[in-house]
């Protein structure tokens, strides 16, 4: 593969990934809503009914919100530290669906199963399925035997956060912020930023009862204020750089149950891709969470398997 189009196919397999990994997500519709169950955080707590104590705001349309719940379902959630997690992403043409387990009780780690169709991985060479685990700084995928035989016999693949954000430009350092520091709270913090946040309703989440909320955010806008190493300078090239791709706003869609836990969240956008749609449902808050770094033996960096590809 020319090293321009392995350079691409590799960034845009770590985008995938990433997003992934920070949506914390894995299959939805019918069949995985079917069989979340979120369960109570090790933090406890009794139930709460949401929007109960007056403090909400009216939007153009929709049931008057009560921020107050949604600052109990940020407060609460980040306390859990950590979840099982499954869901899916559709972008375009490429489908994923993914199942693991991340923790944020510091900077996120976690792992994740995943498995792709189309887009990057088809074009370096695996097999569909993948293995991700997040470190502080770095993120390691492995692709399987299929890869390996293309990447000196071995299966991981190591995007440094450094690297990534540097071959990824703009998008690339919000990528590594939101990597390092992201946790499944970020949709609701979406939600309460957006001034544009909606109370949809009652639904019943698997054996929850679980209030919808839903609401429009500016991407751009979302990402200065939520950042926490981004300058300015480079806030103003990921803002640039969304213009021109045409993606400035996003809708999300959050379901919290009555102990001010998040248990599913649904994010959507119109991309140069296609329309995106990830689908993320949250159990077992409080699971230990173990990622062992691969041995550097079996590992290749990313950096390095692109510069040693002939043009």
């Amino acid at each position: 593969m020319h090293r321009t189009n392995l350079r691409r196919a590799c960034a845009a397999l770590a985008a995938a990934a990433a997003l992934t990994g920070v949506a914390a997500c894995d299959s939805g519709g019918g069949a995985a809503e079917g069989k979340a169950k979120a369960s109570q955080s090790s933090t406890g707590g009794s139930r709460q009914d949401k929007g109960s104590d007056g403090s909400g705001q009216s939007s153009s349309s929709g049931s008057k919100v009560s921020l107050a719940a949604l600052q109990r379902v940020e407060s609460r959630t980040e306390q859990a530290n950590s979840s099982k997690v499954t869901g899916s992403m559709v972008m375009g043409t490429t489908s994923m669906t993914m199942d693991g387990a991340l923790d944020w009780s510091h900077q996120l780690t976690g792992n994740l199963t995943m498995q792709q169709k189309g887009g990057a991985l088809e074009k370096l060479g695996g097999d569909g399925k993948m293995l991700a685990r997040y470190t502080p700084d770095a993120m390691y995928v492995n692709m399987g035997p299929s890869f390996a035989e293309k990447a000196q016999g071995k299966h991981w693949l190591k995007y440094d956060y450094d690297d990534l954000a540097a071959y990824a430009g703009a998008s690339g350092d919000v990528m590594k912020d939101q990597l390092q520091h992201n946790n499944p709270t970020q949709s609701v913090r979406m939600l309460l930023a957006s001034g544009d946040v909606k109370k949809v309703g009652s639904e019943k989440i698997g054996s929850d009862d679980t209030t919808h909320y839903t609401g429009t955010i500016d991407v751009a806008d979302f990402t200065e204020k939520s950042s926490r190493t981004l300058s300015k300078e480079q806030l103003d090239a990921f803002k640039k750089q969304l213009e021109q791709s045409g993606v400035t706003t996003e809708r999300i869609d959050v379901w919290v149950n009555g102990d001010d836990l998040l248990v599913k969240k649904i994010e959507a956008a119109d991309t140069p891709q296609g329309k995106m749609k990830v689908t993320c449902f949250y159990t077992d808050y409080g699971t230990q969470v173990d990622v062992q770094v691969p041995q550097s033996s079996d590992t290749i960096d990313f950096k390095k398997l692109v510069n040693q590809q002939a043009g």
